[in-house]
């Protein structure tokens, strides 16, 4: 057998083992059985999502998280007991548990917690404080109050003992009368199916607004990004040359023809044999004039002269 069948059986025999007793609970304290019958699906469907972290102590783990979604209800407001038709086959002690039943309706929901855990599943004090978070002694003294306070509608030759045990026999004899008619583990297998489909679809839709909030945020990004630094010259250091393109016409053997020069410097030429003259005509026309002023000039002629 493996794991996963291991853990499903186990699991199926808690719901088998454990569905009565809490809904008995739930309806004890709340007197709803829709309520109830919603509280204790919600119990085991959380059992169902955290099976690997419970699996060492899952009626502990249930229990708790029973206790909590019944702590959020308001006191429930039971009918005064002359309002309920009397029931004339009805016995003294069957009229003394149903007033003891309605006084303990009309308690806080921290002491009908307490109270319902102790007449319906027979749990210790520590076992009670273990579900609803206190400690042992606060559990005690809670009960101990609420006893005193249901015990005001029964017999004076009654103690508390014998108040709690009809007390008992009445929580139980009421929820037993509200048993639904079905299959604990079928309802049970439905309800955490629908749970499943129902969170697959919650993660599906929550993924694809992931994908569109991360999508959009790049492409704003994208579209807003400032432009890129442009690389600044050293400190110092002198900025790049701008070189002077030069075109004119040049004579070579086979006629003229188109010659480009660059500072001074042939950088190309279009002609069938390179030019005789290497340099640019400005470069030319410079040296050219520098000659003419001399040879115009008598005492630079004189000179040369000599």
């Amino acid at each position: 057998m493996s794991s996963r069948e291991g853990a499903e059986q186990a699991f199926r025999g808690l719901v088998e083992a454990r569905w009565q007793r809490w809904y008995d609970l739930a309806v004890t304290v709340t007197a709803d059985e829709h309520r109830s019958r919603a509280a204790v699906l919600a119990t085991f469907i959380h059992l169902d999502e955290r099976w690997d972290d419970v699996e060492s102590a899952p009626t502990d783990a249930g229990l708790r998280h029973l206790v909590s979604l019944l702590r959020p209800g308001t006191q429930v407001e039971a009918a005064p007991d002359e309002d309920s038709p009397a029931d004339p086959f009805e016995d003294e002690t069957a009229r003394t548990r149903r007033r003891l039943l309605t006084a303990y309706r009309g308690l806080d929901i921290e002491s009908r917690i307490a109270l319902g855990l102790r007449c319906v599943d027979d749990l210790t004090d520590d076992e009670i404080a273990r579900a609803t978070g206190e400690s042992g002694d606060q559990v005690a003294r809670r009960i101990d109050s609420a006893l005193d306070v249901v015990a005001v509608d029964g017999p004076d030759s009654w103690g508390r003992a014998r108040v709690e045990a009809e007390l008992r026999d009445a929580v139980r004899s009421e929820a037993a009368q509200s048993v639904a008619d079905e299959n604990p583990w079928s309802t049970t297998d439905l309800a955490i199916r629908r749970s499943r489909r129902r969170r697959r679809r919650v993660n599906v839709v929550v993924v694809a607004a992931v994908t569109a909030v991360a999508v959009g945020v790049v492409a704003v990004a994208v579209t807003q990004q400032p432009d890129q630094p442009q690389p600044q010259p050293r400190p110092g250091r002198r900025p790049p040359r701008l070189h002077r393109w030069t075109r004119a016409a040049a004579t070579s053997p086979v006629g003229r023809c188109e010659v480009r020069w660059r500072d001074d410097r042939i950088c190309s030429s279009r002609c069938a044999t390179p030019p005789v003259c290497g340099s640019s005509p400005v470069s030319t026309r410079r040296r050219t004039r520098s000659s003419s002023i001399a040879s115009s000039s008598p005492g630079m002629s004189g000179a040369a002269v000599s």
